[in-house]
């Protein structure tokens, strides 16, 4: 059995065999081939086939993604196949994604996934697989990751004071997770220094009046990513004294 494989075949030229059959070949191109078979049996006689087989183009999965790296906190992926490509002649058919596990969303042939999250932080790996008409597939794999937010939280060792000499004071802590703080931003509703807004633990904050004052804080980390809470605090009205006399201002 002499073969001849046509160009770009794996086993080039001419392959002399005993036996009927040949396994395994693969083309460095696509398109049509040309096979050749020469069969010679013990008398010397001999018959030649050909025959054109095709090696068909295969599609090109590619993702796009508008940001790959979030903060957990509002995050929201925008994936895109529409840069894949489907092979010579060819049309796409079928965009099967996978999202991991986590996400809000299940396998779904279109081009676009918009509004793609997850209910924890971490990396997360994306699958896309394109297919043509013909069946031949491509596989593209993306990796998104998912910042964990800070935590704010306002500690305020006495949140009722009397008006009188008033001050408080309040200190800022985070999640054991992220020790990254870049900035504070408090607002201490209505006090009379408002100057102590990016530090941890602000002092002496005093009020003009008495009444429930709310106080917020915003925290964020090296990141970019941030968290917001809210306390409230009373400054309670202090009694007035008052002296009355029911006799005269003066006796003997």
């Amino acid at each position: 059995y002499i073969w001849n494989l046509g160009t770009g075949a794996s086993r080039s030229g001419t392959v002399t065999q005993t036996y009927d059959s040949i396994h395994d070949i693969s083309y460095s191109s696509f398109g049509k081939k040309s096979i050749s078979l020469i069969t010679i049996d013990n008398n010397g006689c001999q018959d030649t086939v050909n025959k054109e087989i095709e090696v068909y183009d295969n599609p090109k999965a590619r993702i796009t993604i508008n940001d790959s790296v979030q903060c957990f906190q509002g995050h929201s992926f925008e994936l895109y196949a529409s840069s894949s490509a489907a092979g010579s002649g060819q049309t796409l058919t079928t965009y099967n994604w996978d999202f991991g596990s986590g996400s809000n969303k299940t396998s779904t042939n279109n081009d676009t996934i918009s509004d793609l999250t997850y209910t924890t932080a971490g990396h997360k790996k994306i699958r896309l697989i394109v297919s043509d008409g013909k069946g031949c597939d491509d596989t593209a794999w993306f990796n998104l990751f998912i910042r964990e937010n800070p935590v704010a939280k306002i500690t305020i060792p006495t949140d009722t004071q009397c008006f009188n000499y008033h001050s408080f004071g309040f200190r800022s802590s985070n999640s054991t997770i992220i020790t990254n703080v870049k900035r504070y931003t408090w607002d201490f509703g209505g006090a009379k220094s408002n100057t102590q807004t990016n530090v941890g633990s602000p002092s002496n904050i005093a009020y003009s009046s008495a009444g429930r004052k709310s106080i917020s804080l915003i925290i964020e980390d090296n990141n970019g990513c941030s968290d917001t809470t809210n306390e409230r605090i009373w400054v309670f009205e202090n009694p007035e004294a008052v002296i009355t006399n029911t006799t005269a201002d003066s006796l003997c």
